[in-house]
């Protein structure tokens, strides 16, 4: 019964999905570890005092090195929650762990190997430092990481289709 239950899960690729799914849940537990510090690094706070702007059109016009897009999130993000901190970190993180499944359906979609795509998902999920420190600060890097898997995916998908 058991052999058949698993047999379901990988025909269904409900294993793969549940596998990945564990990964982005293992992923938001290192990262949690970081949310809600006592206080923000410098560079934080610049994104912070860009996004106090009294309007939209105040900050979207500011010459920083932010990309809009992120500064509007951020900017919605710290008018929804009120934990100060933890409005800053929210968009960042929630970046840092989509990127994670898109990279492993990137990876698949290059290769046609899903081992070889969760060994790349789960390198990414574990990067220490560039990835799992970098998607707690209130800066734009996993939304310029995302933005770029994203790119790429697009990129995979369109060339596909011209290859057909």
């Amino acid at each position: 019964m058991y052999s058949k239950l698993l047999n379901r899960l990988k025909k269904d690729g409900l294993s793969e999905k549940l596998a990945l799914f564990g990964l982005v849940v293992f992923s938001f537990i290192l990262r949690a570890q970081a949310l809600n510090p006592p206080a923000l690094w410098y560079d934080d706070l610049w994104v912070g005092l860009i996004v106090k702007a009294h309007t939209i059109n105040d900050f979207l016009f500011v010459k920083a090195a932010y990309p809009p897009l992120f500064l509007l999130l951020q900017f919605i993000s710290i008018k929804l929650i009120p934990d100060k901190e933890v409005s800053a970190q929210f968009f960042p993180i929630l970046f840092g762990l989509i990127q994670i499944p898109l990279f492993y359906f990137l990876i698949k979609k290059i290769t046609n190997n899903k081992w070889l795509a969760f060994l790349g998902a789960m390198i990414l999920a574990v990067s220490a430092r560039e990835l799992i420190v970098y998607s707690t600060r209130a800066r734009h890097y996993s939304f310029d990481s995302l933005s770029t898997i994203l790119l790429l995916f697009f990129y995979v998908n369109f060339l596909s289709k011209q290859i057909r």
